[in-house]
């Protein structure tokens, strides 16, 4: 009963803020965004009004009409401008983007005839065609206008969930043309006088400076327009990416800033080889921004814990990622040492890992024989970390230590410490030091009789301690122990048959559905390591798990977006392989990392699909090819500025004092934000680019349409991590060496397929007359319609390899083709599986389809005999090559009969080179007699692979709707009425009684005396399914499974949530008034945390007052209980809104459970 008030309470709470502002103008920021980073305004959403800059805000008096900010970015007039919003509840509907000098009075005649038009397109609506949160996209300013001192550039929303605007392009617009909300699936049709339907708008305001076109930009914190582009050649919906370009990326440059991404990473007492350290010229032209800092850390326990890195854009260090990400770099420079010693990059290396293991062999502190006498330290530091967002030098907060021991158990973090150490051990042993390399290989094997120990078989957890990172299945600590066994196999063979046995029990669990690589998900990499251990039994099982299933989800290129995070992999408009909605790129460059190992000791039509493939995504990171961005700060183009990370958004150097303020300092001349700001929580939340260039930071991303907002405290999106970084450290190594050895030159500029050998050079015939009128290449002669002359490999065309970029006059064509086109070229076929089709308007690329193969891969004979005919090995006139072992014909076995049983992910179906010998033919399908066993079955998972995979489970019939009366959507389903329905009994503020909405839609409050039938919008966003679960649960109902489904989700992402359990909607005037909270953790209450409350009371002719009171300290329960100050009652008339967070809300830092869902609350006083 407890958890339903709960989950009920989070409802109406969390209902009532999207009514005051569905979103706000991000970049450039809009004027109450800019006054919540200053921290005069918390919330900073679009207001709901009249007003061109949705003044007044709802409950609020403040006017952002007469408040303007200071110029927050600089344009040319005409030019082209990158702005984004961030929509939090998108309902549909379309937005655009209006300016009018601040000079002219600020009404619909000025906006109304300045619109901007989008780059791409023309035009100058965005339609919202997905629930997606983050908009961003290319706009031209309106030419001629121009505003010196100053313009008011508005962003205006209509949300479309009631009706629909009539009229629009269905070619731009999709199915609200036919009066369809896109997001919500819904049909409320078009707005009409007569409908009584209205729109919901929303608007927001920023303050730019547009100065005449032949002027420059720059100052005002913003940045200069973009050159204007040429126009685009014909409309389209989506930016197309630049032609793809055929030159590799620097490796070398790639994984030397990688590497000095951790430097920037280390705490304690600096070594002198860090490139960083303050005061010195810095790196790559940097100035040293880095300082000694937490030097006491390990005091509470006496033991010297000072050193390590810093886990992210916070300072808390947590041995768990730490030891994953030490354990990949390590076998990085284990696997490709030549290509660290060619780029000079040897010495870094050992130095970071040595670096780091030197601290895993500290926080080590009981080692011993005997499993249970050791201790290893879990987590340095807490979530009093997330409320500083200074430097680490100066960082107030308290640094307690927790343990890994033989009571807790936590055999994932102890297995962790075990493969960093063999890992490392690894690369001692390599750079000479043999006698550092058996010290941690003995401390690999301490840990990993820990790990194993009966009784430590489990992962670590602390019973009300929230740890930064936990392991999330319960089994997971299996998968951490099969890869800690396989890294001391690679080191010492003597521990191969403990690697074949844990990995068996590992693969045989329910981890064998994990085809993700990160700190929590270790098998991936066990199976890497096991794989290209020869003579081992297991290396078989571990590259078929490893190519089969792991990697060929990661590759299904026929898997498109949207699709649900963590669920399996999809592929973005612009070629990314994206699983995951916080770090992405972290996910997707491990992965690249598996691909490169597997690569390396693969056959070579396997080496050129995994070398690929890899190729692609890492050129997409690095914006060489597809984006138009790189990921990697510091390298290649349109990098991100505002990493979430805290040192690097404040000034490299400062002069003391420094003075406390703000959860961070001021120093001496420092004051605001920005530069010659200070560097505290304001400068951090503010929009201004990072201040320090955090080299060779990896960022989360881009969300599944390729955008990617450079928002600083969008931490799914922005955060940078040492574990983050580890893959892509591997892959630039490995693709280094790959490129050297020639293994990429087949991959052309496509999206990562091998291209085929070019077609034979042309017979050296004689060429043709000069007064012929045919071209050079002799094409007067096309080979037979459905002949291939040349046979096209997925993702690639026939140019030598190369891409094909839009045709110029005078350009080569290939000569088969006769003439370019755009169209599919004569005489050109694609392998079977694939057809040619449209990738953007100059390319056409080969890609998995359902188009007949070709008739023969075989090229045409010539028109004309050679002069030097190759002889055949046989008199045969068939040009198949004579086989020493003719295959024999192999008969099909009865319907329902078994000639081979397969085992759980294992072949059964589909294209191979070498068919097995009881199979007729290897065609696209299930194999004849192979069979699955019980539970699974054969299907395809890929273009060219079937497997035996779990059977689909079906889920149960739901029951029957409790309720006596179904509720068409928008109609009125609870709430107070004079006409209240028999069967609902009594109208009160909450959802009838026997009502009931349709399938896919919830009871939602709609208004202070109206809850109507809304549609669910489609998310994939944890927090909004635990919402509308919680509503349905509250409310009662057939939704307890779509209530356990929401708990499930929340307990993955480990959120918190901050609720108003008792909150009055109306009292009388100056009345004493008590609001209760309550904070849970994955359902726990949290006990101890602070939290802060704000509120604003205005209107009934009195002044606005508004305050934030805090922090205030939950109780053991959970619980907490507010009394409104005198000072903030209201008269007779007036309201008060309630806002309630906790300091981990503010940071948006915490990633073992940052409190996402705060809570509001709103007072009508009478």
């Amino acid at each position: 009963m407890a958890r339903a008030l709960l989950l009920t309470a989070l409802a109406a709470a969390a209902l009532v803020a999207p009514a005051a502002g569905h979103g706000f103008l991000a970049v450039p920021p809009s004027r109450n965004y800019y006054e919540n980073t200053q921290q005069r305004f918390w919330n900073h959403m679009s207001g709901n009004g009249a007003g061109p800059c949705g003044d007044p805000f709802q409950g609020m008096t403040t006017n952002f009409v007469a408040s303007p900010s200071p110029i927050q970015a600089t344009y040319a007039a005409g030019g082209t401008v990158t702005l984004g919003v961030v929509l939090t509840s998108n309902h549909g509907g379309r937005f655009y983007y209006r300016v009018c000098p601040r000079t002219a009075p600020l009404d619909e005649a000025c906006f109304g005839t300045n619109y901007l038009t989008r780059v791409d397109n023309g035009q100058r609506d965005t339609w919202l065609m997905s629930d997606a949160a983050n908009w961003t996209a290319a706009y031209r300013l309106p030419a001629g206008l121009s505003c010196d001192a100053g313009c008011v550039l508005q962003w205006r929303y209509e949300a479309m969930q009631s009706c629909i605007v009539p009229g629009c392009d269905p070619a731009l617009c999709g199915g609200y043309a036919s009066g369809r909300n896109v997001v919500y699936g819904s049909t409320p049709g078009f707005c009409s006088p007569t409908n009584n339907a209205r729109l919901e708008v929303f608007s927001n305001c920023a303050d730019v400076r547009i100065t005449p076109a032949s002027g420059g930009g720059g100052g005002g914190g913003g940045a200069p327009s973009d050159p204007p582009p040429p126009p685009p050649a014909s409309p389209a919906p989506a930016p197309t990416p630049p032609p793809p370009s055929d030159a590799d990326d620097s490796y070398a440059r790639v994984l030397g800033q990688s590497l000095l991404f951790y430097e920037a990473q280390q705490s304690g007492a600096l070594p002198a080889w860090n490139r960083l350290r303050y005061g010195t010229p810095g790196a790559q032209g940097q100035v040293g921004y880095r300082k000694d800092a937490h030097l006491t850390d390990g005091a509470a326990i006496g033991r010297n814990l000072a050193g390590g890195w810093y886990d992210a854009g916070d300072q808390i260090k947590c041995p768990h990622p730490m030891a994953w990400a030490l354990a990949n770099v390590a076998l990085s420079g284990l696997e490709f040492r030549d290509t660290y010693v060619a780029f000079g990059e040897w010495e870094h290396l050992v130095s970071t890992v040595s670096w780091a293991a030197d601290w895993l062999a500290r926080a080590h502190v009981a080692a011993s024989d005997a499993p249970a006498g050791n201790v290893f330290v879990g987590q340095v530091s807490n979530d009093a970390d997330h409320d500083w967002f200074g430097r680490p030098e100066q960082n107030p907060t308290p640094r307690p230590v927790y343990l890994v021991n033989s009571t807790t158990g936590g055999a994932d973090v102890a297995g962790e410490y075990a493969a960093a150490f063999a890992a490392a051990a690894g690369v001692l042993r390599a750079a000479g030091n043999e006698t550092g390399a058996a010290a941690l290989f003995k401390r690999a094997e301490q840990a990993f009789g820990f790990a194993v120990e009966p009784a430590h078989r489990k992962n670590y957890v602390i019973p009300g301690i929230r740890m930064a990172y936990s392991t999330y299945a319960s089994n997971g600590w299996l998968a951490h122990v099969a890869w800690a066994a396989a890294l001391m196999c690679r080191h010492s063979p003597a521990y191969c048959p403990t690697a074949e046995t844990w990995w068996g029990t590992a693969s045989a669990s329910s981890l064998q559905y994990s085809f993700g690589f990160d700190w929590d998900s270790a098998l991936p990499g066990a199976a890497a390591v096991l794989a290209a251990v020869p003579g081992l039994g297991v290396s078989s099982a571990a590259r078929t798990w490893l190519e089969g299933f792991v990697l060929a989800k990661w590759q299904n290129t026929a898997s498109r977006c949207p699709a649900s995070p963590y669920s399996t992999v999809c592929y973005t408009p612009k070629g990314l392989a994206w699983y995951s909605e916080w770090g992405t790129l972290r996910n997707t460059a491990n992965a690249v990392w598996l691909a490169v190992l597997l690569a390396k000791s693969s056959a070579p039509a396997s080496k050129a699909t995994h070398a690929c493939w890899a190729r692609r995504q890492m050129r997409y990171m690095l914006g060489s090819s597809g984006s138009d961005r790189s990921y990697v700060i510091g390298y290649g183009p349109n990098w991100p500025q505002r990493p979430h990370h805290r040192q690097s958004a404040c000034a490299a150097t400062y002069t003391p004092p420094c003075a406390l303020r703000n959860g961070g300092t001021c120093c001496a001349g420092e004051s605001g934000t920005g530069p010659g700001g200070c560097c505290d929580q304001p400068n951090f939340m503010s929009s201004n680019p990072a201040q320090i260039t955090l080299l060779g930071g990896l960022v989360g991303g881009p969300d599944q349409s390729d955008v990617y907002p450079d928002i600083r405290n969008d931490y799914k999106q922005s955060e940078v991590a040492v574990d983050y970084n580890a893959g892509l450290t591997g892959a630039a190594a490995g693709l280094a060496a790959m490129l050297a050895a020639g293994d990429l030159a087949a991959c052309g500029a496509g999206p990562g397929g091998p291209t085929p050998p070019p077609p034979p050079a042309a017979s050296p015939s004689p060429p043709p007359p000069a007064a012929s009128p045919g071209p050079a290449p002799p094409a007067a002669s096309p080979a037979p319609p459905g002949t291939c002359a040349v046979t096209i490999a997925p993702w690639s065309n026939p140019l030598t390899g190369s891409a094909a970029e839009p045709r110029r006059p005078g350009q080569r064509v290939p000569p088969a083709a006769g003439t370019c086109s755009d169209a599919a070229w004569p005489n050109h076929c694609c392998t079977s599986g694939n057809v040619c089709v449209k990738e953007n308007p100059w390319w056409w690329a080969c890609k998995p389809g359902t188009a007949a193969p070709p008739a023969s891969p075989t090229p045409a004979p010539p028109a004309t005999p050679s002069p030097a005919p190759v002889p055949r090995p046989s008199p045969s006139p068939a040009p198949v090559p004579p086989s020493p072992s003719p295959r024999p014909v192999v008969t099909p076995p009865p319907p329902g009969t078994c000639v081979a049983s397969v085992g759980p992910w294992g072949r059964c179906g589909g294209r191979v080179d070498a068919c097995p010998t009881n199979v007729p033919t290897c065609t696209d399908s299930q194999w004849p007699g192979y069979c699955c066993g019980d539970g699974y079955e054969c299907k395809r998972d890929s273009q060219w692979w079937w497997m035996c995979a779990p059977k689909p489970v079906s889920p149960p019939p739901p029951a029957p709707p409790a309720c006596a009366n179904a509720v068409a959507n928008w109609a009125q389903c609870g709430g107070r009425s004079s006409k209240c329905p028999p069967a609902a009994g009594t109208c009160t503020d909450t959802p009838w009684a026997n009502h009931c909405c349709a399938s896919g839609s919830a009871c939602l409050r709609d208004g202070e005396w109206w809850w109507a039938c809304k549609p669910a919008p489609a998310t994939t966003s944890a927090q909004s399914s635990l919402l509308l679960a919680a509503l349905a649960e509250g409310a009662g109902g057939d939704s307890l499974t779509a209530a356990s489904s929401a708990r499930a989700e929340l307990e993955r992402e480990r959120l918190d949530l901050l609720v108003f359990t008792a909150a009055p909607r109306r009292v009388r005037a100056g009345a004493r008034v008590r609001l209760a909270l309550a904070l849970s953790r994955q359902g726990a209450p949290v006990g101890g945390a602070g939290v802060y409350v704000t509120i604003t009371t205005s209107g009934g002719g009195a002044d606005a007052a508004t305050a934030t009171l805090g922090p205030f300290t939950t109780s053991a329960d959970g619980s907490l209980r507010v009394t409104v100050p005198p000072r903030l009652r209201g008269v007779a008339g007036a309201r008060s809104v309630v806002q309630a967070y906790t300091g981990d809300a503010r940071a948006q830092g915490a990633k073992g459970g940052v409190a996402v869902m705060s809570g509001s609350a709103r007072i009508a006083w009478t």
